[in-house]
């Protein structure tokens, strides 16, 4: 079974669990610690992204937006600062699969690319930068039948780009291989790994911290799906050849979309089979396959992640796409988390996204509740307007009646229709002033209202989440933005 592209990212350093997932076109980070989430937005109208953080722990996001920008984000001193890489012109092309790599001096950002007329072809970029400067190549076409193109990516401890993509080749889907050379800022010839008369159905690769990549990929052949394996150890000069390994399970069938990752010193493979994964590993130094065994997942609500491990954790993990089921106590990643079955056998799952509904009430809660106080303090503020009369004017009125002189009596007269101008001002002011009372009240209803709503509605329908959620994002913004104050009297 394929693990869709719409996939989560989890970074866990120390005692935090980072959470980056896409829910109807807006980017959340959901930061976990002791039980505890905090939900931020890091941008919205987003239809495709990617996380990586490079060696100094610093977070990197590629995004495609509606607008059709490709976007850096890189997360340094708790803060996201935002540029654009690239326009996509994506009124007239299509783009898909987002991936991003960091290291210690570049990032590159590799994407699939089709003419919305030619489905049939497809372009692998690759954007790169260097000194400063973002670079731009073609790193393949891709020639595909009815299915939808697919690349698989890792890169090695000397920060070089591994790759393997499926292309048509003399009516045959065949597997092809390059690299991207980092000391040379140069990609490779494509090589042919798979066999000419079978066709390749998926593939996947991993390179280990020790510079091993593994390749598995699934066949064709003789109307049976068969598996096969290749294993090399990287140099500085990239020129090791393939091995293939003896002692590997080739007898596997049916697996169409592997799994591979390092936990520790062991390699994993796994792979979706009906309604059970199964599982194997070897031992980096060892290379001995273990038996197969098997974790029932019926009625399970699995979802996709890439686990990001920060370089200092003592424990190597590198997960560049698993399963992970969600439980009311914990999170549980297949392949990573202990493997005895009794640990996925709770009954409890629930969505990955299952608190971001309540955190949204939350949200909305107190967006109210600030909105409100603000309300609150304007009202507050206001006063009648005696205020604005002048005592000296208000203690004089008699003598201003009994002045002699043409001149004072012209300057009273002039003053006392001021006077009553102003006391005209201070009844309409009057009459505002209950109107505002009136909205007041009303407001401190709607928000009685607001509770209510939020009390009786779980939203336990992840469906309904979906479609409501960019309303919840513009009640919040609506009552963020909008405040009573002075300042608009001020201008």
């Amino acid at each position: 079974m394929e693990i869709s592209n719409n996939n989560n990212y989890l970074l866990k350093i120390d005692s935090y669990v980072y959470h980056f997932y896409l829910l109807s076109n807006i980017l959340y980070l959901k930061i976990t610690r002791d039980s505890i989430n905090t939900i931020s937005t890091i941008s919205e109208n987003i239809s495709n992204f990617s996380v990586s953080m490079d060696a100094s722990g610093s977070i990197n996001i590629a995004c495609i937006n509606s607008s059709g920008n490709l976007i850096l984000f890189s997360n340094k001193s708790n803060s996201w600062k935002k540029k654009i890489i690239a326009n996509l012109y994506t009124n007239s092309y299509k783009y898909k699969n987002l991936k991003i790599y960091s290291t210690e001096k570049n990032i590159h950002v590799l994407l699939l690319k089709s003419d919305n007329s030619q489905s049939k072809y497809w372009l692998i970029l690759h954007y790169v930068i260097i000194d400063n400067v973002w670079h731009s190549n073609e790193v393949a076409k891709i020639t595909t039948d009815s299915n939808m193109p697919f690349y698989k990516t890792d890169i090695d401890t000397y920060q070089n780009l591994h790759i393997v993509y499926k292309s048509y080749e003399n009516d045959k889907s065949q597997l092809f291989y390059k690299t991207f050379n980092n000391k040379y800022s140069k990609w490779s010839v494509a090589e042919r790994l798979s066999s000419k008369g079978n066709n390749v159905i998926n593939a996947n690769l991993l390179c280990d911290r020790k510079n091993n990549i593994y390749i598995v990929w699934s066949i064709i052949y003789n109307k049976n799906i068969k598996i096969s394996f290749l294993k090399k150890k990287v140099d500085s000069k990239l020129h090791n050849s393939w091995k293939k390994v003896e002692n590997f399970p080739y007898n596997i069938s049916n697996l169409t979309y592997p799994i591979l990752l390092q936990h520790g010193n062991n390699i994993k493979l796994l792979w979706k089979q009906n309604s059970k994964i199964h599982f194997t590993a070897t031992n980096i130094t060892k290379n001995v396959w273990n038996q197969i065994e098997t974790i029932s997942i019926e009625n399970r609500n699995l979802f996709p992640v890439t686990y990001i491990a920060y370089k200092n954790n003592i424990e190597t993990i590198k997960a560049s796409l698993t399963y992970c089921l969600y439980t009311n106590q914990k999170m549980l990643i297949y392949g990573i988390d202990s493997m005895d079955p009794d640990n996925y056998n709770s009954e409890n799952y629930v969505s990955p996204n299952k608190n971001h509904v309540n955190d949204n009430n939350i949200c909305i809660r107190k967006s109210f509740s600030k909105y409100l106080q603000n309300v609150e303090k304007y009202f507050d503020n206001r006063k009648t307007i005696e205020n604005l009369i002048p005592e000296i004017l208000e203690n004089n009125k008699a003598n201003l009646y009994n002045s002699d002189t043409i001149n004072a009596k012209d300057i009273n007269n002039k003053l006392l229709d001021l006077y009553d101008e102003i006391h005209d001002l201070k009844d309409k002011e009057i009459l505002i002033l209950n109107s505002l009372l009136n909205i007041r009240t009303d407001y401190n209803k709607l928000f009685d209202k607001v509770e209510n709503i939020l009390k009786g509605n779980n939203l336990q329908n992840h469906t309904l989440e979906q479609k409501n959620q960019v309303s919840f994002n513009k009640i919040i913004d609506l009552f963020n933005r909008h405040t009573y104050s002075d300042k608009a009297n001020q201008k």
